[in-house]
C-alpha cells in the first residue's frame, strides 16, 4: 500500500467550523506529504472559507475512490505539489462549481496513469487559465446527442447570445465579442480547432475534469 493510499483510507474527522490550524491538519490528512505546511503559508485568512468548502468538496469527490485506484506512479511529494496547485486555485475560486472542477482534476491526477507528473502539472495550469464559460464551451464539443437539449437549456445564457449584425450598438456587440474571445482562448491553448471541435489535448482536459462523455454520469449537465 502506498503512502498516498494509506492517507486516503483514513477515516475523516473534519469539524464543519474548524479554525485555521484544524483546516490545515485536515488537508494534510487527506492529501499527505507537506501539504498542510504549504497551505498554511499560501492561503490568506480572507480566503480560508473557500478552502474549507474545497476540502468538503474534495472529501465528497474521493469518497468512492478505493485504495487500489490510487496511482503507484506518483510520489508523495509529487502528490503534495499537485495539491499545492489545487489549494492555490481553490482559494481564488469564486464559485462552488469552480472548486468542484479543481477537485476533479486533483482526483484524476491521483488516480490516472496515462500521463506523468509534469503532464498533470500542465493540465492543472491549463485549467487555471480557463474561465467557467470556456469550460462550458469546451464541454459542449463533447456531448452525446441525447444530452444536447438539456445542456443548451441549462447554459442558455451563453448559447443564446445574439450574433453580431450590421447596425448593432457597441453594447449589443459585447456578448458576441466576448464569446469569440472565449473560443479564441480555447484555440490559443490548443484545446479546440477552428471548426470548434476538441483537440486531443482538449479531450484530455475534459477527461481530467470528468466532463468527457465517456466518464460523465448521465444528468451531470
Amino acid at each position: 500500500m502506498s503512502e498516498i493510499t494509506s492517507i486516503l483510507n483514513e477515516e475523516p474527522g473534519f469539524d464543519l467550523k474548524p479554525n485555521r490550524n484544524d483546516l490545515i491538519a485536515e488537508v494534510l490528512r487527506i492529501v499527505g506529504g507537506q501539504f498542510g505546511q504549504i497551505a498554511a503559508s499560501l492561503v490568506p485568512d480572507q480566503r480560508i472559507e473557500r478552502v474549507i468548502d474545497f476540502v468538503e468538496i474534495w472529501k465528497d469527490t474521493i469518497k468512492n475512490v478505493q485504495g487500489e485506484q490510487i496511482t503507484q506512479n506518483l510520489k508523495i511529494d509529487e502528490a503534495a505539489d499537485l495539491a499545492e496547485d489545487a489549494i492555490n486555485l481553490a482559494s481564488r475560486a469564486l464559485t462552488e462549481e469552480r472548486r468542484k472542477h479543481i477537485a476533479e482534476v486533483l482526483k484524476n491526477s491521483l488516480t490516472r496513469d496515462e500521463i506523468g507528473f509534469d503532464g498533470k502539472k500542465k493540465l492543472m495550469s491549463i485549467v487555471a487559465e480557463l474561465s467557467d464559460t470556456e469550460i462550458v464551451l469546451l464541454s459542449s464539443m463533447d456531448l452525446w446527442a441525447t444530452e444536447e437539449d438539456e445542456f443548451y437549456k441549462r447554459h442558455n445564457a451563453i448559447f443564446e447570445i445574439e450574433p453580431a449584425t450590421f447596425g448593432m450598438s457597441q453594447d449589443e456587440y459585447a456578448g458576441e465579442t466576448m464569446l469569440e474571445e472565449y473560443y479564441g482562448n480555447l484555440g490559443r491553448l490548443n484545446l479546440a480547432t477552428d471548426t470548434r471541435e476538441p483537440t486531443r489535448l482538449g479531450r484530455l482536459v475534459l477527461t481530467y475534469l470528468s466532463l468527457d462523455r465517456e466518464s460523465r454520469v448521465p444528468g451531470d449537465f
